[in-house]
C-alpha cells in the first residue's frame, strides 16, 4: 500500500513558479497512482504550523514546494 504524501506549498512563492512546480508534482504523483494532499499556505509561519499538525496526525511523508 502506498502511503499518502502531504504537500505544503506557498502558492505565491518563487514569483509564481511554485504553482508550476506543484502542477508538475501533481502530474507525476497522479501518473504513479500515489495519493497526495495539497496544503496551501496563506500567511507567514503557515508552513511550520501545517507541518507540525501533519506530523502530529501521523504523516511521515511531507514535501514542501
Amino acid at each position: 500500500m502506498t502511503q499518502r504524501i502531504d504537500i505544503i506549498v506557498n502558492p505565491t512563492g518563487g514569483k509564481g513558479t511554485s504553482q508550476a512546480a506543484l502542477q508538475e508534482a501533481e502530474a507525476f504523483l497522479s501518473a504513479q497512482s500515489v495519493p497526495y494532499t495539497v496544503n496551501k499556505t496563506a500567511a507567514a509561519g503557515d508552513a511550520s504550523r501545517i507541518a507540525a499538525k501533519l506530523c502530529a496526525n501521523g504523516s511521515t511523508k511531507i514535501a514542501v514546494i
